[in-house]
C-alpha cells in the first residue's frame, strides 16, 4: 500500500500496477487501517514532513459553510412547514398570520448571502386549529 501527498490518495500496486505517483511512500496495510479509522471518527489525513500519511483535527468550518448549513436547515424548515399549509387548504382553514410570518422568515434565511447562522431558526407556530 502507498500514499502520496501529492493527490492524498492511496495506491495498491495489485491494483494500480506502475501507475504509482513517484513522491508515494509504502505503507502496511495496519497504518492504512488505522488511517481509514480515524478519517471514519472525523479526523483528516495529511502528509508530514516526510510525505507519510498522519491523522490530524479538522480545520473548524468556515462562516460560508455554517451560513450553508444554516440555510439548509431553514430549507428544510420550509419543506416540512408546507405539509401544514396543505392541510390549511384541504380544510378550507385561512393561512394564520402567524404562519405566514414563519416561512417568510425562513425564506429571508435561505435567500440571504449574509446572516447570522448563531441566530437560532424561527420558531415554528402552533398549528392551525381545524388541520
Amino acid at each position: 500500500m502507498f500514499y502520496s501527498k501529492t493527490t492524498g490518495g492511496f495506491y495498491d500496486s495489485a491494483i494500480h500496477g506502475k501507475n504509482i505517483p513517484g513522491d508515494a511512500v509504502e505503507i502496511s496495510i495496519s497504518q492504512h487501517e488505522t488511517l481509514m479509522l480515524g478519517q471514519l471518527r472525523g479526523k483528516i489525513i495529511i502528509p508530514d514532513s516526510d510525505g507519510s500519511p498522519i491523522l490530524a483535527e479538522a480545520p473548524p468550518p468556515t462562516d460560508v459553510q455554517l451560513l450553508a448549513e444554516y440555510q439548509s436547515q431553514a430549507k428544510g424548515e420550509l419543506v416540512k412547514s408546507d405539509a401544514t399549509i396543505l392541510r390549511c387548504a384541504e380544510n378550507g382553514v385561512a393561512v394564520p398570520v402567524e404562519w405566514a410570518t414563519y416561512r417568510a422568515a425562513l425564506r429571508l434565511i435561505i435567500g440571504s448571502a449574509i446572516g447570522d447562522h448563531t441566530q437560532p431558526l424561527p420558531i415554528r407556530p402552533s398549528y392551525p386549529a381545524g388541520t
